[in-house]
């Protein structure tokens, strides 16, 4: 009975050592999530809303990334495809698009081309994701590739990472 107790209780301090390891890092293997400040009292309410919107955002994306590289088994020979795969899907996923500009305050031009940019900068995000997508692809041995088939265009689709068409490019 002592026993069962001691292995209790040495699972329970291990549980709680993992949780404040993941919560550090963000279940990234020690190298991405960072704690992100909701903004000071004087920015005002609407800034912690789009502060605390985009937190969010990056933990969900961290932790669907985390979950993934667990279920892909992500070796240590894998990780830097890993990362730079991660490092992409993260920006593509919260890419803010155009920004915070007033409509009343621009011409029709500076509105097209505020939207023009816009588009371009998404395009080189999902142009890197790509990159980097055919690189872990490549690294993946072929169990790997089959579950990562099964789980990336699903990802995406949540995400927001492919406009709904719920496809990724591999090679």
């Amino acid at each position: 009975m002592l026993k069962s107790k001691k292995h209790l209780a040495i699972a329970i301090v291990l549980a709680g050592i993992g949780f404040n390891s993941y919560a550090q890092f963000g279940g990234a293997g020690g190298s991405g999530g960072m704690r992100h400040s909701r903004g000071s009292d004087s920015q005002g309410s609407k800034t912690n809303e789009v502060s605390g919107r985009s937190s969010s955002r990056l933990e969900q994306v961290n932790n669907k990334l985390y979950d993934l590289r667990i279920r892909l088994l992500i070796t240590p020979e894998q990780s830097p495809a890993w990362e730079k795969f991660r490092a992409g899907f993260i920006d593509l996923a919260t890419y803010g698009g155009s920004g915070q500009s007033n409509p009343d305050e621009q011409t029709a031009l500076q509105a097209t081309q505020r939207q023009l940019d816009a588009a371009q900068n998404r395009f080189a995000l999902a142009e890197n994701l790509n990159e980097a997508s055919k690189a872990l692809f490549a690294a993946l041995s072929p169990d790997q590739q089959r579950m990562a088939d099964q789980l990336l265009p699903r990802l995406l689709a949540e995400s927001g990472g492919d406009g709904g068409q719920g496809a990724m490019a591999r090679r």
